[in-house]
């Protein structure tokens, strides 16, 4: 692995994480901001964002997120598989090594089985 893709990796962890972190410590203010959102006279409770709809859009987001995550921690994966297995399929170089007075195994045939 080079070490490009090794700090790529990194940087997009802790970018992750930290993106993850202001999202869960942030839903408790958002929700407490949403209840105030539209709220003109205190008589009026119903009124604002529901925490429901704040926590729902806040996880949405967060999916989001991990979904690029894993995506792009995949595709760095893959890059690096697919090329490690290509250059496995083609340097492989098998060869029978016989001398002349070494007496190789001689090859013998199963007995034909009759199935019943």
């Amino acid at each position: 692995m080079k070490l490009s893709d090794c700090l790529i990796f990194w940087l997009l962890s802790t970018v992750t994480a930290g993106l993850l972190a202001v999202c869960i410590v942030g839903t408790q203010y958002f929700v407490i901001e949403g209840n105030k959102f539209g709220k003109v006279h205190a008589a009026r409770k119903e009124e604002g964002i529901s925490h429901r709809i704040t926590e729902t859009a806040m996880d949405f987001f967060m999916a989001i997120v991990l979904c690029g995550y894993f995506v792009t921690v995949y595709l760095l994966w893959k890059d690096h598989y697919v090329m490690w297995n290509r250059w496995r399929r083609t340097n492989v170089n098998v060869r029978l090594l016989l001398t002349p007075d070494s007496n190789p195994v001689p090859f013998v045939p199963r007995a034909n089985y009759n199935v019943v």
